[in-house]
């Protein structure tokens, strides 16, 4: 998710992306946040994110107020989806850790 000006609009203000859940398998890179400009009043929050083959990570990159998203080492750490390996929508729904 990317917040940035595309043209001749003004620059975004007040974007919050909250309450979203990011997932990737790939061995890449994870940023699934990105506010690459803005005019200020950014915030993230309440985002978990699982990414457990990335090389590097960043849960939320650029200036913004971050509220209880996955932290780096939390990105390694399965939030227990009910999907062993996720692909459709149903597999991200969280179930209950432990047997």
């Amino acid at each position: 998710m990317v917040v940035e000006q595309r043209g001749i609009e003004p620059l975004p203000v007040n974007v919050h992306v909250c309450n979203n859940t990011f997932h990737s398998n790939s061995t890449g890179s994870f940023s699934p946040i990105r506010f690459a400009e803005g005019a200020g009043g950014m915030v993230a929050k309440n985002n978990p994110g699982y990414a457990p083959l990335s090389i590097s990570r960043d849960m939320v990159s650029g200036t913004a107020i971050d509220e209880r998203n996955t932290s780096d080492a939390g990105i390694l750490v399965s939030p227990c989806f009910l999907g062993l390996a996720p692909v459709v929508a149903a597999d991200f729904a969280l179930g209950i850790e432990g047997p």
